[in-house]
C-alpha cells in the first residue's frame, strides 16, 4: 500500500492487488466539526453509483475506512473553469442532491469545539458538561482550540 498525499482531511492510500487497485481513505474522525458514519456514507455512495454519478466505485466500508475502485484523474487547477465545465458540475451536484436515499441523522458524538467563544459557549450551557460543570480534574477534549480545519473539510467528503 502506497500513500498518496494531497488530502486535507482523511488519508489515502494505494493498494495494488491481483484483483485491481482501490483506493483506501483511512478517515479523521477525531476531526471533524460534523461526525457521522461511514457506512451512512458507503450507502449513498453505492445509491449515488447505480444512479450514475461519474465517481470511483464504491467498494466496501468499515467504520474508519473506505474502500473504492482506484480511478486516474487530474487535480482539478485552483484557477477559474470554463463556464461549460461548471455547468457540467452544477449538473452532477443536482443529480446527487436529487438522491433518495434515507440518512440515519444519528451523530457519532458531540462535534468538537473548533474556537474559543464555541468552546466558552458550550462550557456555560446548562446541559453542558463544560469546565464549569465537569467533576475537578476532568477533561472533555484533549483537543488543541488553536488548531482549525478549513471550512472546505469540515462537511462529510467521500
Amino acid at each position: 500500500m502506497v500513500r498518496v498525499h494531497g488530502g486535507f482531511a482523511n488519508r489515502m492510500y494505494r493498494l495494488d492487488t491481483d484483483q485491481g487497485s482501490f483506493a483506501v481513505k483511512e478517515l479523521n474522525l477525531l476531526d471533524r466539526r460534523w461526525t457521522y458514519r461511514a457506512e451512512d456514507v458507503f450507502r449513498f455512495e453505492r445509491a449515488a453509483f447505480a444512479a450514475g454519478i461519474p465517481m470511483p466505485e464504491p467498494i466496501s466500508a468499515s467504520h474508519d475506512t473506505l474502500v473504492h475502485r482506484w480511478v486516474e484523474g487530474e487535480k482539478v487547477p485552483e484557477a477559474p473553469v470554463s463556464p461549460a465545465y461548471a455547468f457540467e458540475v452544477g449538473e452532477i451536484l443536482a443529480r446527487i442532491h436529487a438522491l433518495d436515499v434515507a440518512w440515519t441523522g444519528v451523530s457519532i458524538e458531540d462535534p468538537t469545539a473548533r474556537d474559543w467563544p464555541e468552546l466558552a459557549a458550550r462550557a456555560t450551557r446548562p446541559d453542558s458538561r463544560g469546565p464549569a460543570n465537569s467533576p475537578p480534574g476532568s477533561r472533555r477534549s484533549s483537543r488543541s482550540p488553536s488548531s482549525s480545519t478549513p471550512a472546505s473539510d469540515q462537511a462529510p467528503s467521500s
